[in-house]
């Protein structure tokens, strides 16, 4: 009886706890193994695709969340070898697409 009536008093507080702290990301590359906790270490990079009408992406609307085709974080190996397969282009400007 004791441990029922201290039981009615607990209160359950949810705290929110990105993903990356818990189970940590790993590289999207097929078969590459790399993986980190926490924050983006150096040289790691997200890779978003979206296909939104417009080149400016705002992830704190909903509309540009329903729009994200591919959000995935790649390490500094694969950032490296997918650079050797793209096109040089100049960095954009802010607020211009390329």
């Amino acid at each position: 009886m004791a441990n029922r009536e201290r039981r009615k008093g607990a209160v359950f507080t949810p705290t929110m706890v990105p993903a990356s702290a818990i189970a940590g990301c790993r590289c999207a590359w097929r078969d590459c193994g790399a993986r980190f906790k926490g924050d983006l270490p150096g040289g790691w990079r997200w890779v978003i695709s979206h296909s939104l009408p417009t080149a400016e992406l705002n992830l704190t609307t909903p509309a540009a969340l329903d729009h994200l085709d591919l959000d995935v974080v790649l390490c500094p190996q694969r950032v490296t070898e997918l650079q050797a397969h793209l096109v040089e282009m100049p960095a954009p400007r802010r607020g211009t697409a390329l």
